[in-house]
């Protein structure tokens, strides 16, 4: 089998420059014109591939491709094909576009395969009012209908709780879900691998660090009387960095995204510093071990600072399916990939599929590690070997019993 790439590329750029500013950078976020124009020059595509097509009321688009055998579960491959604001050509359209030129394999080579084979687009990944993962946590079932003011939010996008209810697709007809993905980070690039075979999502953590000490004039209040949560707070942070590099490994990571001083002036010493800590494994230990010593370390100051930490976002770490994971390590060791198991730093559409069916996602490097960003770049050498293990892989589930 080969990969025509330059229709995959004329495909990756037809759907993908959709949303393509002056300074290059890509803005086709969910529900917009950008969006529904990309959409509708997909839907094209895949009836062009002789998919039947349907497209829900949230957005997402099913090129579907019938089996053998009637009663086979399908095999579902996909992305999201929203992005956040300028950012790049592959971010979710890669592992979209990629799926369709797996069809157009099929189809050239006359295959037919035992199972259905779907083809997704998914809408609002990257996030909105209504969360991340929204077209995909709709599809599965998994979107709460109870939530406070999920109408006013829907109401944004004109959009009405029965349409959410209408989107929902019976996946007990889904056999397995394959994603294709840009790592997003430099992990693959810097250590020469060709694949990463993804094992898992990080969990996340997020929390709120209050430091208050004491306000007082700025210019008049000696440095030796002074209660300042800043210098407080720097020491916070040189200990989040030391404990994240010295004590934990890759995929760890802690970030300090934010700092808030109250009240905020030149000359006014600040009452309060607030520090916005997200940090990310996973394994869920290491999270828990980590903020408990960041908790005890705020012990060490005493009754002199108040010092507040809260958690205020809590994603668990979410494992792939065995099964998928063995399947695309035997694939790619077959084809002699230099690889490795690695998880994902960043979320996507598969941490929402594995609530429902056996999920699996396959890596390709992002050069220079670069992504959400206008310079996110993957060669057609790193695309194509991708795509071969996307097939090689979906060939061999096709023949898979458990699936």
């Amino acid at each position: 089998m080969k990969v025509n790439m330059k229709r995959f590329m004329n495909n990756l750029l037809t759907v993908g420059k959709v949303g393509l500013n002056k300074e290059g950078g890509i803005t086709r976020t969910c529900f917009s014109k950008e969006y529904y124009k990309a959409l509708n020059i997909l839907e094209k595509l895949f009836l062009e591939a002789n998919l039947e097509v349907t497209i829900d009321k949230v957005g997402n688009i099913v090129g579907y491709r019938k089996g053998k055998r009637n009663d086979a579960k399908s095999i579902m491959i996909g992305s999201h094909l929203d992005t956040v604001i300028n950012g790049g050509l592959y971010d979710g359209n890669l592992g979209v576009i990629a799926g369709l030129e797996i069809i157009n394999i099929l189809n050239d080579l006359n295959i037919q395969t035992e199972h259905p084979i779907e083809i997704v687009g998914f809408n609002a990944e990257e996030g909105s009012e209504l969360g991340v993962t929204f077209g995909s946590r709709v599809m599965i079932g998994r979107q709460n209908l109870e939530i406070e003011a999920i109408e006013n939010k829907l109401g944004v996008y004109n959009l009405k709780i029965s349409d959410l209810k209408e989107a929902k697709k019976d996946m007990s007809k889904v056999g397995a879900f394959i994603e294709l993905h840009i790592e997003q980070g430099g992990y693959l690039i810097s250590n020469n691998y060709e694949i990463g075979v993804v094992n898992g999502i990080v969990g996340i953590r997020r929390y709120k660090i209050e430091i208050v000490g004491e306000s007082n004039h700025g210019g008049t209040t000696p440095m030796i009387l002074r209660k300042d949560p800043v210098f407080i707070a720097g020491k916070f942070i040189d200990k989040i960095n030391r404990l994240s590099k010295e004590e934990y490994n890759y995929p760890f990571v802690s970030t300090i995204g934010n700092i808030s001083v109250e009240p905020g002036m030149y000359n006014v010493i600040p009452e309060k510093v607030t520090l916005f800590l997200e940090c990310r494994d996973i394994k869920e230990e290491n999270l828990n071990c980590f903020i408990e010593k960041v908790k005890k370390y705020s012990k060490t100051f005493g009754n002199e600072y108040k010092i507040n930490i809260k958690q205020e976002f809590y994603e668990p770490a979410k494992m792939l399916s065995p099964i998928m994971i063995e399947e695309i390590k035997k694939v790619t060791d077959e084809l002699k990939l230099k690889n490795i198991i690695i998880s994902s730093g960043a979320g996507h559409d598969s941490q929402e599929l594995i609530y429902k069916v056996p999920t699996g996602m396959i890596f390709i490097p992002s050069v220079d590690g670069i992504s959400h960003s206008p310079k996110e770049y993957s060669t057609e050498e790193q695309i194509e070997k991708g795509i071969q293990v996307l097939f090689d892989t979906i060939i061999n589930l096709d023949k898979n019993e458990k699936i």
